[in-house]
């Protein structure tokens, strides 16, 4: 099982340096989510290797986003047989438009048909008309042999048991190897269509993204406090109330009180002299007595320096 939280992380700069993985998360209503200091990683390892060991001897390997989280109240469904195996999630084509799509589920194989990077919502609406979609949950199961191609593609020689130069050479999972899947490809490529691309639907599924400032908000607000309807979180607009969107996490936070959601404030240190107008995200300030006014929106975090 890798999870992998890699990236530059310009949408939520706070966690760049660790990983989005490493983003605390605070104690949730299930018995999994209850470890005390846990972070996001904690969680996803004990959801995704569930997964994991439910699916066929033939799967050796799962993949999965740093940045997200994928829930399932059911046992685990059946597993069609495949090289690559994405795990897809039901959405609206707004929802599904900031990820990855799978197009052509709806047969019991499950098989691929077309894989697109967040395609615009009238494109998802207008292929749907023809084939079912789901959103990509970013979790991927591969075989021996998907794994061989994948390994190929950064510059393995299998021969030589070593890779051309000596390194692995950058190669994109989502963006060049997904794109290539399924059997009406706007991307061909032999290797990766030679392999069997299939979905792994979970009806009753839910996603939660924790790519930006505002989905970890509304992704842990979900998961603190559960709630019906939706399938797919951490996304803009979703209704929620803001002043339930508070969390202050490992911080002496007397300058939040009273102060209107969404508020995200962790590792730092908010006297009474702060003024909070919402939106703000506030990571490793060190204990002050400064006078600070943020507007809305405004976020702030502190890296500590050697002298």
């Amino acid at each position: 099982l890798v999870v992998h939280a890699s990236g530059q992380s310009r949408r939520l700069p706070a966690y760049a340096a660790e990983g989005k993985a490493r983003l605390p998360i605070p104690p949730l209503a299930d018995a999994a989510g209850q470890v005390p200091g846990q972070t996001l990683v904690d969680v996803q390892l004990s959801d995704f290797a569930h997964l994991l060991r439910h699916a066929p001897e033939s799967y050796c390997l799962a993949v999965a986003c740093g940045d997200t989280l994928v829930r399932s109240p059911s046992a685990a469904p059946r597993f069609p047989e495949a090289d690559v195996l994405v795990v897809g999630i039901p959405s609206s084509p707004e929802e599904a438009s900031s990820h990855g799509v799978l197009f052509g589920a709806g047969a019991a194989s499950g098989e691929i048909e077309l894989f697109l990077q967040k395609p615009a919502p009238a494109r998802i609406a207008e292929l749907a008309a023809q084939h079912p979609f789901s959103l990509d949950s970013g979790v991927w199961l591969f075989s021996r042999r998907a794994v061989e191609v994948l390994l190929a593609k950064c510059g393995w020689n299998d021969a030589a048991q070593s890779f051309a130069g000596g390194a692995v050479a950058p190669y994109d999972l989502y963006d060049r190897f997904g794109t290539a899947l399924g059997r009406r490809t706007e991307r061909p490529d032999p290797q990766i269509g030679a392999l069997r691309s299939a979905v792994l639907a979970m009806p009753d599924g839910r996603f939660y993204h924790f790519g930006t400032n505002r989905s970890v908000i509304h992704s842990v607000a979900e998961l603190v406090h559960p709630a019906g309807g939706r399938r797919a979180f951490g996304h803009a607009g979703t209704g929620d109330e803001p002043d339930a969107l508070r969390f202050v996490l490992h911080a002496d936070a007397p300058g939040a009180e009273g102060a209107p959601g969404p508020l995200w404030i962790e590792n730092a240190s908010v006297p009474a002299t702060w003024t909070l107008a919402g939106e703000n995200v506030l990571t490793g300030v060190p204990p002050n007595a400064w006078t600070l006014s943020l507007p809305r929106g405004a976020c702030l975090d502190a890296v500590d320096l050697p002298g």
